[in-house]
């Protein structure tokens, strides 16, 4: 017997709910005989027999009521199909007709005859008119569904480096003439918030994640490393952040609070071990996909099947875009930073052995481990970098020690993952860009 469930989110918008029920319609199995369908904490699921039907099912039109906010449908079990398809396209009519924001509170299942059941959408038209968090996207060019392999619904965690992501915006606007004038009423700098707020809200729409982090950084002087190493990012320690730089990731951050969206740091560690640590327990709990926002290549020590990393210009890296770019495992990526170094992280490598020889090493040996205990076997065309491993040893494992995540952070075991789930706050989210003076 097959079950086909999506989550429906609790005050989602009608576009969200769309999305939702598009992907279930995705999921349906051709040709099966529907035996239930129900609803509990927001989770659709259908139930369909192992039997199969001929595909000859019912084509008469397909009509939904729209009234006192609540949509009602008759939902036929044995025209699955195009039941769904009808109330996504009446969602859709009345997004549009009403040129607003409708939210879904509540979906209702009854039954009403032994081949039917009735679904309820409860709708309540939002105050804010404006700026929908999730675009509203035309029905009218049909949509080619397709089978999916694994009928099952999984959560999508959406993890955001805090201070990459702001710095990031902060800078980009940094090179146009006059950002640095732009200011709220209340004097505030915002050059940085309205990018900030643009990019999260494309995240939200493109991978539409059930849930939301961001990571903090700790300051460079309190983490692990530093100690480990005081050259450690000690390249940075005399470039001072910009006031504006530094008041608007106040700023930021605030905005994050009153939107309900969790940020997450933890002492002496820097955004990439929290993410990491976050990432690694996610997946270790089969929660489903994770989807990483940062420029941060350290972060490509996490890539694997469910793991994605979003870099400039919104492209995506893989684990397998990695393979084939580097020819090495995305977990070496630290052992590739003991070898050839990192001027930006201030991390010194290996002296005398760089990009092009790396690759060939991992690829051979493995980690700096197996490269330290393999020195006197290095075939022909490598044996001269042995003399520089022998020489550099101690250098090259403080630096394994400096590029490595710290995936382990027992002071993050108390937070539950479901204190991530997404449920922004609207209401606070519009009362702060109306402070801050922004209109995206």
């Amino acid at each position: 017997m097959n079950k086909v469930k999506v989550a429906l989110s609790k005050k989602g918008t009608i576009s969200s709910t769309i999305t939702s029920l598009s992907s279930l319609l995705d999921r349906i199995p051709k040709m099966s005989v529907l035996k239930t369908i129900a609803i509990h904490n927001m989770y659709l699921t259908l139930e369909f027999e192992d039997t199969i039907t001929s595909n000859n099912q019912n084509s008469n039109p397909q009509t939904c009521i729209w009234k006192d906010n609540i949509l009602s449908k008759v939902f036929q079990k044995n025209n699955i199909r195009q039941s769904l398809i009808a109330i996504i396209n009446e969602l859709n009519s009345i997004q549009i007709r009403n040129n607003n924001v409708i939210d879904v509170t509540k979906v209702l299942i009854s039954d009403q005859q032994p081949n039917d059941s009735v679904i309820e959408f409860h709708t309540t038209v939002s105050s804010f008119s404006k700026n929908p968090l999730v675009e509203i996207k035309s029905m009218a060019t049909p949509v080619e569904y397709k089978e999916i392999e694994e009928p099952t619904f999984q959560e999508r965690l959406l993890i955001i480096d805090f201070n990459n992501l702001v710095t990031t915006c902060y800078y980009a606007m940094a090179a146009r003439e006059g950002s640095e004038l732009i200011k709220s009423s209340q004097g505030l700098y915002t050059s940085a918030i309205n990018p900030f707020l643009n990019r999260l809200i494309s995240m939200i729409r493109k991978y539409m994640p059930t849930h939301l982090v961001f990571a903090m950084d700790v300051a460079r002087s309190e983490t692990f490393r530093r100690k480990l190493y005081l050259g450690y990012k000690a390249n940075r320690d005399d470039k001072e952040k910009p006031d504006a730089l530094t008041e608007q990731l106040s700023t930021a951050r605030k905005l994050l609070h009153e939107m309900n969206i969790k940020v997450v740091e933890s002492p002496a560690m820097e955004a990439d071990d929290v993410i990491g640590y976050i990432t690694k327990r996610w997946i270790k709990e089969d929660k489903g996909k994770v989807v990483i926002l940062s420029n941060d290549k350290d972060l490509y020590q996490l890539l694997e099947k469910d793991v994605i990393q979003v870099i400039r210009d919104n492209s995506e890296m893989t684990h397998t875009k990695f393979f084939e770019k580097h020819g090495f495992e995305c977990g070496l990526y630290a052992d590739y930073k003991a070898i050839c170094g990192e001027a930006g992280d201030n991390i010194p490598g290996t002296k005398g052995v760089g990009e092009k020889a790396a690759p060939l090493l991992l690829k051979e040996y493995g980690g700096v481990e197996n490269i330290l205990s393999n020195l006197e076997n290095f075939p022909e065309k490598l044996k001269r970098y042995a003399k520089n491993f022998t020489k550099e040893k101690e250098l090259t494992v403080l630096s394994k020690k400096l590029a490595l995540l710290e995936c382990d952070i027992p002071t993050l075991d108390h937070i539950p993952l479901e204190q991530f789930k997404m449920n922004i706050n609207k209401r606070g989210m519009r009362t702060q860009m109306d402070l801050l003076n922004i209109n995206l």
